[in-house]
C-alpha cells in the first residue's frame, strides 16, 4: 500500500491542482459573462466566451476522469487487504472449530462479526 500511495497520491494532487485552475477559469468566465451579459450580446461576443467556458470545462471533466483511475488504484490494495484479513480470520476460526478448540461455529462467526473491525484498527 504504501508503494501505491507514494506514486499515486503526487499524481492525484497534481491533477487536483489543474481541476481547480481550470474551474477556476470557468467561473472567471461565466462572471465575466453575467457582469457584462448585455455588452457581450451586444458585441456578438457569446459564441467566443461559450466556447471558452466550454473548454475549461472540458479540461476539468478530462482530469477528474484521470483522478478517478489513480483513486480506483489507491482504494484496490485497502480492499484486498481488508477481506483477505475478514477470509484470514474465519478460515483460521473454522480451522479452530475443526481441532476442537472451539465448541460452536457461532463463535467465529460472533468473533468475526464483532471484534474484527475492532482488531483492524490497532
Amino acid at each position: 500500500m504504501l508503494i501505491v500511495y507514494s506514486i499515486t497520491t503526487p499524481v492525484i494532487i497534481r491533477l487536483v491542482q489543474q481541476i481547480e485552475k481550470a474551474d477556476a477559469t470557468a467561473a472567471s468566465i461565466a462572471g465575466e459573462v453575467f457582469s457584462s451579459i448585455r455588452t457581450a450580446f451586444s458585441l456578438g461576443a457569446e459564441e467566443s466566451l461559450k466556447r471558452k467556458y466550454f473548454e475549461s470545462v472540458a479540461i476539468s471533466k478530462g482530469k477528474g476522469m484521470k483522478i478517478s483511475i489513480h483513486l480506483g488504484l489507491q482504494l484496490a490494495p485497502i480492499f484486498l487487504a481488508m477481506y483477505s484479513s475478514f477470509a484470514l480470520a474465519f478460515w483460521f476460526g473454522i480451522k479452530l472449530f475443526r481441532e476442537g478448540h472451539i465448541h460452536s461455529v457461532s463463535t467465529v462467526v460472533t468473533w468475526v462479526t464483532l471484534c474484527l473491525p475492532f482488531a483492524s484498527r490497532h
